[in-house]
């Protein structure tokens, strides 16, 4: 099993290049310095549940489209009407309920992936 960091840090790269963004446009969404982005895509620094929350939200996917090991990932170039539209939480209890789901499987992995 890969690193998890280096499999979201590679969706994330396939999902920039398959809808023609570019980090500094997710660095923009997120708020931070496009050299943060730059680390997260290689791999080189963790992503935390809102940051993943909010990227998710930037490619219009699922969390787990994020954490997934991917053969082929496929989204919408219909992106920037997210991007453009001022998108609230529906319902908080259940975005909440997905976030710790998320967090689990990620910390999961991520205490595989440091056994070995």
């Amino acid at each position: 099993m890969k690193n998890l960091n280096l499999i979201i840090g590679q969706n994330i790269k396939k999902m920039l290049k398959i809808n023609s963004l570019t980090q500094t446009e997710l660095s923009n969404h997120l708020g931070v310095p496009r050299q943060t982005i730059n680390k997260i895509v290689s791999g080189s620094r963790v992503v935390s549940c809102i940051e993943l929350k909010s990227i998710a939200n930037f490619f219009a996917c699922s969390m787990e489209k994020i954490i997934e090991e991917q053969t082929d990932v496929v989204y919408s170039d219909n992106v920037f009407a997210f991007l453009m539209s001022d998108k609230r939480l529906g319902n908080m209890d259940d975005d909440i309920s997905k976030i710790n789901e998320i967090t689990n499987i990620y910390l999961d992995q991520y205490h595989a992936s440091l056994k070995g």
